[in-house]
């Protein structure tokens, strides 16, 4: 059983919404974010894969895990901001 175009019109439509929904937080919050703050504040309930899809296209960059982070998430920056912060 396929998808129709509809179905396929509202998943793209969904995908570029989330994507937009992390890029806003992330353009939001001052320095890394981790992944749980991002999937918070976002309302992406599980943000990873977007996130992957947004680091392949170098809009965000993932850094190290901090080990003064208790949970030592994941931590995503926007590329931009990144980059700024070291000129």
């Amino acid at each position: 059983m396929g998808f129709g175009v509809r179905e396929v019109v509202e998943m793209s439509n969904a995908i570029e919404e989330a994507r937009t929904r992390i890029l806003k937080c992330l353009d939001r919050v001052t320095g890394p974010a981790p992944i749980d703050y991002i999937s918070l504040n976002s309302g992406v309930e599980n943000p990873y894969e977007f996130l992957c899809q947004l680091e392949k296209e170098n809009l965000i960059t993932r850094l190290p895990p901090n080990t003064w982070y208790l949970t030592c998430s994941l931590q995503f920056s926007l590329a931009t901001k990144l980059n700024n912060n070291v000129e």
